[in-house]
């Protein structure tokens, strides 16, 4: 999970890339804020509102030839096509894995930090076990476009098992 210092492979946005695929040349290291069990409460409330509007969203433009035809043709069953394809965003969202804090999760992000919206979105594959230091300079150096350092940042890294 994205815990301070958890180390994740960063991907296109949904829109652009709906199946989550990850980047193979491109990492981030976590940083984060320390968060309040209420705000990582309000996190996976809103989590499951945005899945919802998402997926009901997708089937809408999925659709969206349909929805067309029916307002031209007969607007007063639009209201019928629209609750079946509500009832469809439903079923599709209880397949759909909740995110859902572990204690672990919950004593992490209210201890060291994180960033726990990327959980369920971005695979995590390692973690900075030393180097925070290294890691809060890089965090303040100045920045361009796309939140990226304006000079290149050089790292030596050792991965260990």
């Amino acid at each position: 999970f994205n815990k301070r210092g958890a180390i994740g492979a960063v991907r296109e946005d949904d829109d652009i890339n709906p199946n989550k695929e990850s980047s193979g040349s491109e990492f981030y290291i976590v940083l984060g804020n320390i968060y309040t069990n209420e705000q990582l409460d309000e996190i996976e409330k809103t989590d499951k509102e945005k899945r919802l509007n998402a997926i009901i969203e997708s089937l809408f433009i999925k659709n969206q030839d349909s929805i067309q035809k029916i307002m031209k043709n007969n607007p007063e069953k639009l209201d019928v096509f629209q609750n079946k394809l509500i009832e469809q965003a439903s079923i599709i969202y209880k397949k759909t894995p909740e995110l859902k804090f572990t204690a672990e999760q919950r004593k992490a992000y209210t201890t060291i930090g994180g960033v726990p919206q990327l959980d369920n979105n971005y695979t995590v594959f390692g973690e900075v076990i030393e180097g925070f230091d290294v890691l809060d300079k890089i965090a303040h150096v100045k920045v361009g476009f796309a939140n990226r350092p304006i000079q290149d940042i050089k790292m030596k890294v050792k991965l260990i098992k």
